[in-house]
């Protein structure tokens, strides 16, 4: 593709900008928001001049702080004239960067392989017996690949980033077991020293409340500590996962508090037991360890 008036990268006389062909409503059925110009219709013919939408991405590139609506660009030594900028989207994987993307209308370049997108107003699964009857109407031997809902072809199109996250999401539940595996038996060790200190302040007069909020009081400051060298790596990683995060920001607030609340509350349930054990400490035997 040739840009007039855009120099290319050195080497090069020309860019090479991925591409797809769509029909007249294709954005309006798909959700994508025409963000100057207009979108192809029926009177976009081959008879008529060849026209092209690009995206935001591209419009940013080729003509920052311009509008590119009605310049031309030349694919194939053939002028195109740009009548819509539309949003920019993930064409080929989820965790592409954004890049310059031009559609080229149905009506006007001929493709022997198309996909057909159908909206509907209830369960897509439904209708599909009716648009298999229209599609025969049209034409008895035009051979269907494959008839999936949406929903359906993006289960399988995500199927690689469920599983990674089914993965993660196993290997964080393993790591909050381990960690309240790990807290119980520091918190119960420790409590098993505090012995003799513990029937010392029950025998002083301490009541089993403020026991168990003493044991209590040191199992979150164990978790206290973890949980804030957890963030500061979470944080100092989160570049490392950014392949693996989608529509999530790598410092999202909400995010780190959900975390820091779930292991606030697993050092409790795991504090709680050896706490409640040091309550039941009877002050003349703890004594009797002296």
């Amino acid at each position: 593709m040739v840009i007039p008036g855009v120099q290319p990268p050195p080497g090069v006389d020309h860019f090479n900008i991925r591409y797809n062909i769509v029909a007249p409503k294709f954005f309006a059925t798909v959700g994508g928001r025409i963000e100057n110009g207009r979108e192809f219709n029926e009177f976009d013919l081959p008879s008529t001049a060849p026209v092209v939408i690009i995206n935001d991405a591209m419009a940013r590139r080729f003509w920052p702080a311009q509008n590119p609506v009605g310049r031309s660009i030349r694919i194939d030594k053939k002028d195109y004239q740009i009548v819509g900028v539309v949003e920019s989207g993930k064409y080929l994987r989820l965790h592409e960067t954004i890049q310059p993307y031009l559609l080229l209308p149905f009506t006007q370049v001929f493709s022997f392989e198309c996909t057909l997108l159908v909206e509907t107003a209830g369960d897509p699964r439904s209708f599909l017996p009716a648009i298999l009857k229209e599609t025969a109407a049209v034409d008895k031997h035009l051979p269907i690949v494959n008839a999936v809902t949406f929903k359906e072809s993006m289960q399988k199109a995500l199927s690689d980033e469920r599983s990674r996250a089914d993965l993660l999401a196993s290997l964080g539940v393993l790591g909050i077991l381990l960690a309240a595996v790990g807290l119980y038996a520091t918190v119960a060790y420790h409590v098993s020293r505090r012995s003799h200190e513990i029937g010392i302040r029950m025998a002083l007069g301490a009541r089993r409340n403020d026991v168990l909020s003493l044991v209590l009081r040191q199992g979150l400051g164990f978790a206290g500590i973890g949980a804030v060298m957890g963030l500061i790596g979470a944080l100092a990683s989160s570049r490392l996962m950014s392949h693996v995060i989608y529509g999530v920001p790598l410092t999202d607030p909400f995010s780190y508090a959900a975390a820091m609340l779930v292991a606030v509350s697993v050092a409790l349930m795991a504090s709680y037991f050896p706490a409640r054990r040091a309550t039941k400490v009877d002050p003349m035997v703890a004594l009797k360890y002296e």
